[in-house]
């Protein structure tokens, strides 16, 4: 089962929000499944709480985390403490290039979680 939260593209990101979110949907899955947080941000966070404290809940449940990247303004070096890995950090150049790129998401993350491609599709 797929959730997603959606958020304005106006303003600051707020990155601290949707971690929250995720970490309550995390604690409420089962064991057996798979813990997979795809972060899609085009900007810099909007919260100056540590993302270290904010990805904490969601790495006790064992979740694998990634980010997509969009265009010039993700700050990639502030985006890494939510992830285990640089390589699970995806650069778009922008919003038009990601229906293009969205199989090459897809085999990023399922190469990278252990799911093959397979997992992604709808």
């Amino acid at each position: 089962m797929f959730k997603f939260l959606t958020a304005p593209v106006i303003g600051s990101r707020r990155i601290d929000k949707v971690l929250n979110y995720a970490s309550q949907l995390i604690a409420n899955t089962r064991e057996l499944f798979p813990k997979i947080v795809v972060l899609l941000t085009a900007g810099r966070r909007g919260s100056e709480q540590p993302l270290e404290l904010l990805v904490k809940p969601l790495q006790e449940h064992g979740a694998t985390m990634y980010v997509v990247a969009i265009g010039d303004r993700p700050d990639v070096n502030e985006l890494l403490p939510i992830v285990r890995d640089e390589r699970f950090v995806i650069k778009i150049p922008s919003f038009d290039d990601l229906p293009g790129r969205a199989l090459q998401v897809a085999q990023t993350l399922g190469n990278q979680s252990g799911e093959g491609p397979t997992a992604f599709s709808s």
